[in-house]
């Protein structure tokens, strides 16, 4: 009965994590996202895309910064991705907007720098990493306290052991605070606090390596 009970437990836990790999898998294959959390966020640089009258225009209906974001998540090649992405945006916005002469297309492409769109964005990410460097700190002091007392052989796969749970727990606490948050931000944030954790916890981990070595 008890055996019966732990594999129930078992397979409802394995369906969850089934339905939320869906759940992100469905965020990745679906379209561009118009706006997000990102677009309130001024871009950093002083050369953006608002430069010109019909790239500013442009931007009132489409957060570019979302392209650079959706193929960070999905493609390999992310500029590749991103050019070819903005390419069926740009037709979009002439279908709405009438034909754009060679000239200002090719000027709206040239100040839609991926380098520059590319940077705004990693800019704005670090911004908000800062704003969770609070939480991700007390839970990597909180894992290197457990792995000084309860781990000698093992450190590093011990600091490692709940680093998908922790980043998914700093994640939704910093959701539930900005709402305007869409799929693809979701993903691309939780690979930046992934890495952020990784960073941190190599740092516990030399520290405790350095401690074990002294004692």
């Amino acid at each position: 009965m008890k055996v019966d009970k732990i594999i129930s437990i078992a397979v409802i836990n394995g369906l969850t994590l089934l339905l939320f790999a869906s759940l992100l898998a469905g965020c990745q294959k679906t379209s561009i996202h118009h706006a997000g959390l990102f677009t309130k966020y001024t871009q950093q640089n002083s050369r953006t895309i608002a430069s010109a009258t019909i790239s500013s225009d442009l931007e009132k209906h489409f957060d570019v910064k979302q392209v650079y974001i959706f193929c960070k998540v999905n493609d390999i090649n992310v500029e590749q991705c991103f050019k070819k992405n903005f390419e069926v945006i740009l037709k979009r916005y002439e279908d709405k907007n009438g034909s754009l002469a060679q000239g200002q297309k090719d000027e709206l492409i040239r100040q839609v720098n991926f380098n520059q769109i590319k940077t705004n964005t990693e800019v704005i990410a670090k911004s908000m990493i800062d704003k969770m460097s609070t939480h991700i700190g007390q839970l990597v002091s909180k894992r290197e306290s457990f792995c000084r007392v309860n781990s000698k052989f093992y450190i590093k796969r011990c600091l490692g052991q709940y680093i998908e749970k922790d980043t998914m727990s700093v994640l939704n606490a910093y959701q539930g605070h900005n709402r305007e948050m869409n799929g693809h931000e979701y993903l691309y944030l939780k690979n930046k606090i992934k890495e952020k954790f990784n960073t941190s916890l190599a740092v516990s981990l030399d520290k405790l390596q350095s401690e074990e070595k002294k004692s």
